[in-house]
């Protein structure tokens, strides 16, 4: 999905979480401009 982003925006990541699921791990991440991940 497209995110513009203007030159004075700062789209940083927070809130990473692992999520077990048998025999793999997921990563999420959040983005406070940029949805998720």
């Amino acid at each position: 999905m497209p995110a513009p982003q203007m030159e004075t925006e700062n789209c940083v990541a927070h809130n990473g979480s692992i999520i077990p699921i048998p025999n793999r791990d997921i990563f999420v991440q959040a983005w406070y401009q940029g949805g998720l991940s």
